[in-house]
């Protein structure tokens, strides 16, 4: 009998059971790897969708909190309402609506539904947490309405801004933002600019001008 033969075989099927596990828990940690990309916040799905400025961005995070706290209040008066707002070191953070009153509670993945995501909705019924779906669907199509009312106002209050021929000046560059006042006006409105150009954002500096013409910004150099 050829003790080769079977001493070979042996090998081959513990490297293929070796492949076939590493296979497995790479698929694993693809999958968790996607499931913790695409779980972000609404607020970070909105700014992701339109360019926002910080205080649009602002006003949409506190009137978030105030049609949360409202929906609670009008739907879920005599019980507890959850919301999934972000995932952190592997634990859902949520916001938590009681008789009027928001607190926040860390939950790990084992108390919760198998399909629970980011900006769900959960209540409680036999101590166990499940998810609303239909209080999840209005809630998001409300914050979703807001939104896009606050970021139509942010960019009709930029048109009206920009004026072809017009000279602006950096009053403060914070982050990547411009900050900007126009000077052939002479008003005192200060606006963030949040179409301003990508690549003039190292000339940017506070006090540089530039001339707003046939809808871009154009560095103003003194001679």
């Amino acid at each position: 009998m050829d003790l080769d033969f079977f001493n070979n075989l042996g090998k081959t099927l513990k490297q293929n059971k070796d492949v076939k596990n590493f296979i497995d828990n790479l698929g694993d940690f693809l999958q968790q790897n996607n499931n913790t990309s695409n779980e972000k916040g609404i607020l970070i799905q909105l700014q992701n969708e339109r360019k926002t400025s910080i205080a649009t961005r602002n006003s949409i995070r506190d009137e978030i909190q105030n049609i949360l706290k409202e929906y609670a209040n009008n739907n879920f008066k005599d019980e507890e309402m959850y919301f999934i707002s972000s995932k952190k070191d592997g634990l859902y953070i949520s916001f938590k609506y009681e008789n009027g009153e928001k607190s926040i509670e860390k939950l790990a993945p084992k108390e919760l539904p198998e399909d629970v995501k980011v900006n769900d909705i959960l209540k409680k019924e036999n101590e166990n947490y499940v998810i609303d779906n239909k209080s999840t669907e209005e809630v998001i199509g409300q914050i979703e309405e807001m939104a896009n009312e606050l970021l139509n106002k942010q960019d009709k209050e930029l048109e009206n801004f920009r004026k072809d021929g017009h000279i602006y000046k950096v009053e403060e560059q914070r982050e990547d933002r411009i900050y900007l006042i126009d000077v052939t006006s002479g008003d005192d409105l200060v606006l963030e600019e949040v179409d301003f150009p990508q690549y003039l954002l190292n000339d940017a500096v506070e006090e540089t001008t530039f001339k707003y013409e046939n809808g871009n910004y154009l560095k103003v150099v003194e001679n």
